[in-house]
């Protein structure tokens, strides 16, 4: 019989899924932590299920997922957490960490996602890009569901400008930190 932790995992890429994200950011919400929603979109996907199958994507959104879950260890250790969020989207959320030690995580997602090529045998190198959204819990009186809109309207933001970018929510607006 299943246990719930594995209920909680992703059969595709191994992480935990949107169901296990939302528990820990609930958490975070009731232990009154400081914490960072990065949201992963990975751009380029639609095109290379398009051109190699399903498969492709699938394979490509495996090696995606081990390399920003290796960048977030390497870079912040166990203050992150990497969460299969929806489709080819990735959620990240960063605990007690300043807003300068999540945008530089963010670059470095955007780096590894950015100049790893992923090499098939149907379509040959393929290069994906990132396109990211910051929220950072600002208030008390934050919720959960506001702070995940957040990271989603900057996501948004960040594919309208192009994609392959990087846009933080604040002061009801998202701003570009790099596009």
């Amino acid at each position: 019989p299943a246990t719930e932790i594995d209920e909680n995992i992703d059969g595709l890429t191994g992480l935990p899924d949107r169901t296990a994200f939302q528990k820990d950011l609930l958490d975070v919400f009731e232990s009154e932590s400081e914490a960072s929603i990065l949201l992963v979109g990975i751009d380029g996907m639609r095109e290379l299920n398009r051109s190699g199958g399903p498969g492709t994507g699938d394979a490509a959104l495996i090696k995606v997922a081990e390399a920003v879950t290796r960048t977030c260890r390497e870079a912040v250790g166990e203050s992150a957490k990497v969460f299969r969020f929806v489709g080819a989207e990735l959620a990240v959320v960063m605990r007690g960490e300043s807003a300068n030690r999540v945008q530089m995580l963010a670059e470095r997602i955007r780096a590894t996602i950015r100049l790893a090529p992923l090499a098939d045998d149907r379509i040959g190198l393929t290069k994906l890009g990132a396109s990211q959204g910051i929220a950072r819990r600002m208030a008390a009186t934050d919720t959960p569901d506001e702070l995940l809109r957040a990271a989603m309207m900057a996501t948004s933001e960040a594919r309208r400008n192009g994609g392959d970018a990087i846009f933080a929510w604040g002061e009801g607006e998202a701003a570009a930190i790099a596009a």
